[in-house]
C-alpha cells in the first residue's frame, strides 16, 4: 500500500517536473522571438516619442494611448515628461512577458512589455512599455516612466 502511494507521489512530481521545464524552455523561446520581433520597432520609436512632440509619436500610438495624450492632461504630462532634456541613448529592450486576451468592450488584443533603460541630458529614465501587437506590427499601448529627474 504503502509504494503505491509512492510511486503515484512520485508520477505527480515527475509529470510537474517535465511541465515546468517545458513551460520554461518556452517562455525562454518566445521572449527570443518577441525581443527580436519588437527591437526594431522600439529602435525606432524611442528617439521620436522622446522629442515629446505628440505630432510627432502619435502614429506609434494605439488608439487608445492617443486617447490618452490628445488632451489638456496629456500636454501637461508631455511638458513634465520633457524635463529629462534630449535623448542620448536607449540600452537595448528587455522583455518582461506577454498577454493574450479578449474583453466584451474591446475586443481580442495581443500586448508585450519591454523595460529600455534611457540615457537623457538631464538623468536617466527607466521605461516600461506595453506594445499592442497588430497585423502590421506594433503600437504603443502603454508607457510607465520613472526617473530621479522628477523628484527635483
Amino acid at each position: 500500500m504503502f509504494k503505491k502511494v509512492l510511486k503515484i507521489l512520485g508520477s505527480f512530481f515527475l509529470v510537474s517536473f517535465i511541465l515546468f521545464a517545458g513551460l520554461g524552455v518556452y517562455t525562454y523561446v518566445t521572449s527570443g522571438n518577441e525581443t527580436a520581433d519588437a527591437t526594431p520597432y522600439l529602435d525606432e520609436a524611442m528617439p521620436v516619442f522622446t522629442t515629446w512632440d505628440y505630432e510627432q509619436f502619435s502614429p506609434y500610438l494605439s488608439e487608445g494611448a492617443k486617447e490618452a495624450f490628445n488632451n489638456e492632461n496629456g500636454k501637461k504630462l508631455l511638458k513634465a515628461l520633457s524635463r529629462l532634456g534630449e535623448p542620448e541613448s536607449f540600452e537595448s529592450p528587455q522583455f518582461l512577458g506577454s498577454k493574450v486576451g479578449g474583453t466584451v468592450e474591446h475586443g481580442s488584443f495581443d500586448l508585450v512589455a519591454f523595460s529600455i533603460l534611457g540615457h537623457f541630458s538631464n538623468g536617466d529614465a527607466q521605461f516600461t512599455i506595453t506594445l499592442n501587437r497588430e497585423n502590421e506590427g506594433y503600437s504603443i499601448n502603454h508607457i510607465n516612466i520613472n526617473s530621479d529627474v522628477f523628484i527635483n
